[in-house]
């Protein structure tokens, strides 16, 4: 397993500002990691950084410390076969963090998404692309209730950090099994 200090531009999408709570409507919920994730350090695919920007976690969906390690992986969030399906890159603590939980509905939407710049791709039942944007993420919310109506055959939202392409989180309709798999 390879070993770097990496340069990261800013994942901010700006200055440092009081960031608003926002609360995911009851009908969604939000889950970090969908699909399931085996940590295996002796792939080419995972390697060993310490960015001199924070990075975001996906197991705890924290922001890491400048200068703390963190594993870049390669992950896949689809939970079905798609044209679409692909791995992104993604961080993870080095050392083993506490997996955020997750509501069955609703909940505070992570700051590390509030924050960002976002790129939203909707999918329906047959994971097929139905819709998609580029949003800062204080929009998120609005975009994704709007792509998961209850008119539109989408039923989750696949969301990426816009700059790097890193799978962030997936956002679904909460009437969705939670086991679903496909």
């Amino acid at each position: 397993m390879a070993s770097t200090t990496v340069t990261l531009s800013s994942l901010d999408s700006g200055p440092e500002t009081a960031l608003q709570q926002q609360q995911t409507p009851g009908r969604l919920r939000w889950r970090p990691m969908p699909a399931p994730y085996a940590e295996d350090r002796s792939t080419p695919f995972a390697v060993v950084q310490t960015p001199d920007t924070p990075v975001p976690c996906r197991r705890c969906l924290q922001d890491s410390q400048i200068g703390e390690e963190m594993l870049l992986i390669s992950y896949d969030p689809f939970l079905g076969d798609s044209p679409y399906r692909c791995a992104s890159p993604i961080f993870v603590h080095s050392k083993a963090c506490e997996p955020a939980t997750f509501p069955s509905s609703g909940g505070e939407l992570p700051e590390q998404l509030r924050k960002r710049v976002l790129s939203v791709r909707a999918y329906d039942a047959k994971h097929m692309m139905q819709a998609c944007d580029v949003v800062d993420g204080d929009r998120l919310l609005e975009t994704c209730q709007s792509m998961l109506a209850d008119n539109n055959s989408a039923e989750y939202c696949h969301v990426h950090f816009a700059r790097p392409g890193c799978f962030a989180v997936r956002i679904e309709k909460a009437s969705l099994d939670a086991c679903l798999d496909g």
